[in-house]
């Protein structure tokens, strides 16, 4: 009787541990499993006001993009947030912190460089304030009035004159056609008058600055400028039918 006891007693005890298997686990004590995923970015809905063509617009780009009101920068681009809730992007010029700035009215960045704005070119800065005085742009001369806006033709600084091409707004140098007549500008583009030697070749500019043609009465002697290339001649010229002579500086001698 003893050992029916004994061995019923062992057959409880492995059904037991069959049963609970290789481990028993603690229900009470167990960390459920989060659901949540950490993110690093805030989602926010852009202003209606953009283009669905506009990068700035795109689905990736609002779920994707913390934007903080004022600069802020994407896609290799700067924008400034006026309002976060909702997001509104702003465009057009804006005054801040002592500088003006254009906003693209239709991609809403940062202008940079050379930009046209309503009509008239400025020239904005690597941080895109926009500049006054003169520019140097690779290699090219601007000259950017007091508005900002880039002065064209003819400009007196100082009591220098200078031309501004009236369709790029590249400071002159060298010879160059004004209004019809021409001229010549020295490398600082200052407009040049009296005798200009130019790669061997002599003008003379008037006290106006354009070149003289034809023939001119300087300090005292005669002198002929190519009616076509206002070039001081040398030598023996034909001129009208008749035959002249010049001196090596230029000189009438008969």
């Amino acid at each position: 009787m003893a050992r029916k006891k004994r061995k019923t007693l062992i057959l409880i005890i492995l059904s037991t541990l069959l049963l609970a298997g290789p481990g028993v686990v603690d229900i009470a004590n167990a960390e459920s499993i989060s659901s949540f995923i950490p993110t690093d970015f805030e989602q926010q809905s852009v202003s209606s006001t953009l283009n669905s063509s506009d990068s700035i617009n795109d689905g990736s780009a609002q779920e994707s993009v913390k934007w903080n009101q004022g600069w802020n920068s994407f896609d290799g681009n700067w924008f400034y947030v006026d309002s976060v809730n909702p997001v509104s992007l702003h465009s057009g010029w804006l005054y801040t912190n002592g500088a003006w700035y254009w906003l693209d009215p239709s991609t809403h960045a940062m202008a940079i460089g050379l930009h046209e704005c309503n009509g008239s070119a400025y020239w904005f800065d690597a941080s895109g304030a926009m500049a006054t005085g003169w520019v140097l742009d690779g290699g090219t001369w601007y000259y950017a009035t007091g508005s900002g806006a880039l002065a064209s033709g003819w400009l007196n600084l100082n009591g220098t004159w200078y031309w501004l091409d009236p369709s790029t707004h590249v400071m002159a140098t060298g010879l160059h056609g004004c209004n019809g007549s021409m001229y010549w500008f020295n490398g600082s583009g200052s407009m040049a008058t009296g005798w200009v030697l130019d790669g061997g070749t002599w003008y003379y500019a008037t006290g106006s600055g354009a070149l003289a043609s034809g023939w001119a009465y300087v300090g005292g002697a005669w002198y002929w400028l190519d009616p076509s290339t206002h070039a001081m001649v040398t030598g023996v010229q034909q001129i009208d039918g008749a035959q002249y002579s010049f001196a090596s500086n230029g000189a009438w001698l008969g």
